[in-house]
């Protein structure tokens, strides 16, 4: 099965394959360039959630991989993810013995498979994150005060 195509903003600050510049910059011409600044949960997202959705997108921006039609792909996660999270409540209080769990039983596992799926998709699993580099600027060492005066490596 084929590997989705990185972005090559991802692909240039740290991809296990090295790109030439020639590489780089037809993918960049290939992309739609979305706009980031302005991220919102979609309507239907319960306002209970809003916390959450913007702490998320907070924790993205460093990549800057999320963009304005991304809020409806966040906004279905959470709702999945709490619905999971109702059901097991729910199957905690109830017991194995109810005739109602195996109803809810399949009902907490669509939340979950849904949660999975987007998670996976949105960058939140551990596996998909860790594809994620940071950037560059961030591992280099700070300049000495000659290479502050002078300028260049020294």
């Amino acid at each position: 099965m084929a590997r989705t195509k990185m972005p090559s903003k991802l692909a240039k600050e740290g991809s296990a394959k090295h790109f030439t510049k020639a590489e780089l910059a037809e993918r960049e011409a290939e992309e739609v360039a979305m706009s980031c600044e302005d991220i919102k949960p979609s309507e239907f997202l319960p306002d209970t959630l809003h916390k959450r959705f913007f702490w998320i997108v907070e924790q993205f921006k460093e990549f800057g991989i999320l963009s304005n039609v991304d809020g409806d792909a966040l906004s279905m996660y959470l709702i999945a993810v709490e619905g999971y999270r109702k059901a097991t409540i729910e199957l905690r209080k109830m017991g194995v013995a109810n005739k109602k769990y195996l109803p809810v039983l399949k009902v907490q596992k669509e939340y979950f498979s849904q949660a999975t799926i987007l998670a996976k998709e949105l960058g939140l699993t551990m596996v998909s994150r860790s594809k994620l580099k940071r950037k560059e600027e961030d591992k280099k060492e700070p300049l000495t005060e000659d290479q502050i005066l002078f300028g260049g490596d020294l």
